[in-house]
């Protein structure tokens, strides 16, 4: 039981990393290519980022593979992970549910993205008319489903905190640092705080996935009793 307890947080562990590096991949990825642009922001102007989506369909579908297909995957490997280092109680199985909703909706979120802007750039050679309007009105499913803001992925590390409280199951500042990250998290379901707050869990997101990852990985399997 111990040595699959061990692979367990070992294959979590390098998920975790792996989810972190898809979060430093989204930032870079956008302030470099895509600001310009505004991709994304629909107060911007829509017919060039409809240009710029037929000319770089290649570059954005990559993009949105990683940021919510790879993310998603890779999140629940990781929690598969932290249930193994983590207590059995009410608060872990809540963290692991969390986990799994949140998960979902990025993954969906990817897979809409995805065959979405193939539609789009598909429609706008067939009825260029029409695909501003489908253009932005998947851009509200995909924002919804996994980025307009990060609630889910903020209470989840509230609850990963609380759950590691219990059996100091993580190191302090990996546990204290979940608890920032996931109230910044939360706080981007209001309007007026989402852009720092945005900037602040984005941020605080790849250092936490990165050490949370490396601990689960090199030092997590070794605690396991």
């Amino acid at each position: 039981m111990k040595l699959c307890f061990s692979s367990r947080e070992r294959t979590g562990g390098l998920a975790g990393i792996l989810a972190g590096l898809t979060f430093l991949f989204g930032m870079v990825f956008y302030l470099a290519l895509l600001t310009e642009v505004q991709f994304g922001n629909l107060s911007a102007d829509i017919t060039s980022q409809l240009i710029y989506l037929q000319e770089h369909s290649g570059f954005l579908y990559t993009w949105y593979f990683v940021i919510y297909l790879v993310f998603g995957f890779a999140l629940l490997n990781m929690q598969f992970g932290l249930s193994a280092l983590l207590p059995r109680t009410t608060l872990s199985q809540a963290a692991s549910l969390v986990a799994y909703l949140w998960a979902g909706l990025v993954i969906s979120a990817g897979l809409v993205a995805t065959v979405g802007h193939n539609m789009v750039i598909t429609l706008a050679q067939a009825h260029p008319e029409l695909a501003p309007g489908v253009f932005v009105s998947l851009h509200i499913v995909v924002n919804g489903l996994g980025g307009g803001n990060e609630l889910v992925g903020g209470v989840w590390l509230i609850l990963v905190f609380f759950a590691s409280r219990q059996k100091q199951s993580l190191p302090e500042a990996i546990q204290w640092s979940a608890l920032l990250v996931g109230f910044a998290g939360t706080a981007t379901a209001l309007p007026q705080l989402a852009g720092f707050c945005g900037a602040v869990f984005g941020l605080g997101g790849i250092l936490w996935f990165v050490a949370t990852g490396m601990h689960l990985a090199f030092n997590g399997a070794g605690q396991t009793s």
